[in-house]
């Protein structure tokens, strides 16, 4: 079963910026949309980077699991990082989507 903030995640992700506008869909909209999903995106700092929220069991991770989490941040150049949250969860920040990369 699908999520109703789901519906459309896909063909909105092949979309611009411009044709999200043509088409009349908020940019609000689409933000709650991504917010279900674990994705933040914050227009004022840097357009196509987002912030994931990774849910920890118990707020427990292993040695190994930081490590790789630490080859995924590397990906992302310098603008990439993760801190623990207050709540004992993963926030990475600096993500950028595979469509914008090209940007």
């Amino acid at each position: 079963m699908k999520l109703f903030m789901e519906n459309g995640i896909e063909e909105l992700a092949k979309l611009s910026m411009e044709e999200i506008d043509k088409e009349k869909s908020s940019k609000d909209d689409i933000d709650v949309r991504l917010k279900w999903l674990g994705l933040l995106h914050r227009r004022k700092h840097r357009h196509c980077r987002f912030m994931i929220r990774l849910k920890l069991p118990n707020g427990v991770t292993t040695s190994a699991q930081t490590r790789y989490l630490a080859s995924v941040i590397r990906k992302y150049g310098k603008d990439g990082w993760a801190d623990v949250t207050t709540r004992q969860n993963w926030q990475i920040r600096g993500a950028c989507c595979l469509m914008c990369q090209k940007y």
